[in-house]
């Protein structure tokens, strides 16, 4: 009577076991998921939030990640998985921030690490209660016998690494909560990198907090039987040493000088261990080129050491070439496994050793802000009003490699023919550094374009249909997007990037409106008067032709892939270049001059200031009916757009700057299609823009019966920006995206509108 219910329970059992396991795995893979988001969230807040606004976001990231952690957790209660989950909780950062204090991002920009600490306002009370509930986990989590080994290993040293997070508690205190945590890993832990990892950073602690017991640890733990221990542990001893005893380091670098610090007793130097994969690495060259130049006479040096492997070697010597490191680099290309880093224990990049005049190690912590006033502590310079520079204090002798490309000036000749391809670093969607170097051995069409540059969008089709049909003989395309903004690039790219697979699509760094614009490659490197223009280049990284604009069946990109060894059809080779296409550049073309176009104009074909634009028949976002006559009333900044091309930042900037005086920005997306306007709308659906989005709902197809044909009576290429009165006159066309003179047009026009430059209404 009884045996069915006892079987259909045990078959119940039978199959909840694997679903269970399934549940877990998949819930944990949702949260690794979630987890793998953070550095996209952390991409798109270095393109487009304040510092401030980036660390509430990923405050806000980390406690949605802790959220869902404990979710996973204590849903298995039974299964060894939810381990998995606990730790990622207890691994989080919480940082409970509430706000930022005015300076914050003047603090950022410094890398004042104490001052940016003291400008961020936290709620404690949360904090101190989330504390209290991971330390419960933890210790369950120690305590529990379905942990495996290896996660177990990985909770002990977060556990070390939580308590170095205590902010405000003494070295001593910390130190008294790690030692049992260290003592603990000892007996259970035999995973070296874990092991070497917790006493990294308990050490630090301890140093601070009993400088005796430091040295015995060493000592103890030099002898360890692990041969990583021990060699961490002597590698630090080695370290201790150094503050007493000058550093010796003799080498030849990478570039042939030879380097003996023995001869640089009497200077300052600085020993920086980076590599160029290091991106916290890089962001502090700047820093340190700035100081070296500044206190190099009087008596500063700078060494390099370079943890890049040996397969790295160029990438280090053209990376250092690019920047303009004026210092000698030691490379054996072992990575971390590096001679120096090896005999000091040199275990996460950036590490920086500020010696004295003596040679010694005087401080492992000048970076960022704290450099220059160890420099100017060391040179014994802080009391002094002025320091004279104390004669020739050249120690290297710098040999200038005989492929070296130099920087030059924007209006000499453009690069052509049988010049060498100089490299550069551009970085791609997710920020991956991308080198031009790495197209060594392919055709390379290198493609300079921009999102408001129609031509260039425009020749994108043809660039296509050429890189997928010479694909199988090596070419390729590498489409830098140049004199542009990174959030524009991002969004055409999210839009439009799909129609062109044979494209690869790439940004330069030297982003538009920043100091560093004139640094972008196309214009230091290449010397490129204007957009789109196409640089065709061999296998061997040498320049064979270019193209610049686009006409349709102009066959000059075929014709310079031929000449780079491409087998092109004969038939597109034996077609005439229209007229009109300038020659190929050559080396020793007449230098380009740039003209800039006037600030503003009064006429555009048929339309003069004072005549009434048509009054066009629109649809507003959500598709409802809309006129141009709907925004009369108050001046109008009207700019002809398509979707992916929308200047946001732009436009957004003009309603900041006038909109207190009444003043209006409208995008009136014409010549493309509702479905690329939604897109565009969806990707920017958490940005609060500021400005009036329009669509003229005429065929794309036809572009005489689009906007801008019904508004002048021609067609003007997009984007196209003209100020409009409150009656609806036109009033004039100015150059948006000139920075030396479209600001200025806009100022003007607006002025004849009764508004003033800053704003107000005149």
């Amino acid at each position: 009577m009884h045996l069915r219910p006892f079987l259909i329970s045990s078959l119940i059992l039978l199959v909840a076991g694997p679903l269970q396991a399934a549940d877990v795995a998949n819930d944990l893979a949702a949260l690794k998921a979630l987890l793998a988001e953070r550095n996209d969230v952390r991409v798109k807040d270095a393109a487009q939030a304040t510092p401030g606004e980036g660390m509430r976001r990923m405050s806000d990231f980390s406690n949605r990640v802790c959220t869902e952690a404990l979710k996973v957790y204590e849903a298995h209660p039974q299964d060894p998985l939810r381990w998995e989950a606990a730790l990622i909780a207890l691994r989080q950062p919480r940082s409970f921030v509430v706000d930022v204090k005015p300076g914050y991002e003047a603090a950022m920009a410094a890398r004042d690490t104490a001052k940016i600490q003291s400008l961020i306002v936290r709620d404690e009370a949360a904090r101190a209660a989330w504390d209290r509930r991971m330390d419960a986990l933890e210790g369950a989590l120690f305590a529990a016998p379905d942990v495996s080994p290896a996660l177990l290993a990985e909770a002990y040293a977060n556990a070390v690494y939580r308590v170095s997070l205590r902010r405000g508690a003494p070295p001593a205190q910390r130190w008294t909560a790690m030692e049992p945590l260290i003592a603990a890993m000892e007996r259970k832990v035999t995973d070296p990198t874990m092991l070497t990892r917790a006493f990294e950073i308990a050490t630090r602690t301890m140093q601070a907090a009993d400088p005796a017991a430091y040295a015995r640890f060493l000592q103890t733990h030099s002898q360890s039987p692990i041969p990583e221990i021990s060699r961490w542990a002597a590698g630090k001893a080695n370290l201790e040493s150094a503050r007493i005893k000058a550093v010796e380091m003799k080498f030849t670098a990478v570039d042939g000088r030879e380097v003996d610090l023995a001869q640089l007793r009497g200077k300052v130097v600085l020993i920086d261990f980076w590599a160029t994969w290091c991106g916290p690495c890089k962001e502090e060259l700047p820093n340190v080129l700035a100081n070296y130049r500044k206190y190099h006479d009087l008596g500063f040096e700078v060494v390099g050491v370079s943890l890049d492997r040996e397969q790295d070697r160029q990438k280090l010597v053209d990376y250092a070439r690019e920047q303009g490191l004026p210092w000698p680099q030691h490379f054996d290309g072992k990575g971390f496994k590096n001679e120096f880093a090896i005999r000091f224990s040199v275990r996460a990049i950036p590490a920086m050793f500020l010696l004295d005049q003596a040679g010694r190690v005087a401080s492992t912590e000048a970076r960022g802000a704290k450099l220059e006033p160890e420099i100017r502590r060391l040179l014994k310079l802080d009391d002094a009003p002025s320091v004279t520079p104390a004669g020739e204090r050249t120690v290297y002798r710098v040999p200038q490699p005989p492929d070296a490309v130099p920087v030059v000036a924007a209006d000499s000749a453009m690069l052509g023919a049988g010049a060498p391809a100089p490299d550069f670093v551009a970085r791609d969607l997710a920020g991956n550094a991308v080198r031009l170097s790495d197209y060594l051995g392919q055709v390379l069409i290198l493609d300079f374009w921009a999102t408001w540059c129609t031509p260039c969008v425009a020749s994108m089709p043809h660039t296509q249909a050429v890189a997928a049909k010479y694909a199988d003989q090596g070419v390729a395309v590498l489409a830098v997007c140049t004199g542009d903004k990174r959030t524009h690039f991002e969004d055409w790219v999210r839009l439009k990037a799909a129609n062109y697979p044979a494209i690869r699509f790439v940004c330069d760094p030297h982003e538009q409106g920043t100091p560093a614009q004139d640094q972008r490659a196309s214009l230091a490197l290449y010397r490129v008067p204007s957009i789109p223009t196409q640089f065709i280049i061999d296998r061997e990284g040498r320049i064979v032709g270019t193209t610049s604009g686009y006409f349709s069946g102009d066959p000059s990109l075929e014709q310079a892939l031929a000449a780079a060894g491409v087998k092109v059809d004969p038939a597109v080779l034996a077609r005439r270049a229209p007229e009109r296409k300038p020659p190929m550049a050559t080396a020793s073309a007449a230098p380009a001059v740039r003209r800039l176009p006037p600030p503003f104009t009064t006429a555009i074909a048929r339309l003069k200031a004072g005549d009434i634009l048509p009054d066009l028949d629109l649809q507003g976002v959500d598709g409802t009916p809309r006129k141009l006559s709907d925004f009369r009333g108050h001046p109008l900044v009207l700019m002809f757009v398509t979707a992916e091309m929308i200047p946001a930042d732009f436009l957004d900037g003009v309603v900041a700057q006038y909109g207190a005086a009444g003043v209006q920005a409208l995008a009136l997306v014409t010549r493309d299609t509702r479905a690329n306007l939604d897109a565009w709308l969806a990707l920017h659906r958490e940005r609060a823009h500021r400005f009036a989005i329009a669509f003229d709902p005429a065929p794309p197809e036809d572009p005489r019966q689009g906007a801008i044909n019904r508004t002048f009576q021609f067609g003007a290429p997009t984007p196209f920006s003209i100020v409009v009165d409150a009656e609806g006159r036109f009033v004039g066309m100015f150059p948006w995206k000139v920075p030396e003179v479209g600001p200025q047009g806009l100022a003007e026009l607006l002025r004849r509108c009764g508004i003033t430059a800053g704003g107000g209404s005149g």
